[in-house]
């Protein structure tokens, strides 16, 4: 295996690791894990309203939203 391959595969296996770590932080509703390896700068663009988040901070706001319309249901 090439170093590139071998690089390759290390780099999908983190993204795994990140994606699979926030998705169990969401079914949790862990609010400090949800935010662990975001950037305090992060520029989410949503589908649901608000749209766009600028910040940590804002980003944070639409899970609140997120779970209490969840509760809902």
């Amino acid at each position: 295996m090439t170093g590139n391959k071998s690089q390759e595969i290390n780099n999908e296996a983190e993204i795994r690791t990140l994606i699979e770590r926030w998705a169990k932080a969401v079914r949790e509703e862990n609010r400090a894990a949800i935010r662990l390896d975001h950037d305090s700068d992060i520029l989410m663009f949503d589908v649901p309203p608000p749209f766009l988040s600028r910040g940590l901070d804002a980003y944070m706001a639409t899970w609140e939203t997120f779970f209490s319309s969840v509760e809902n249901l």
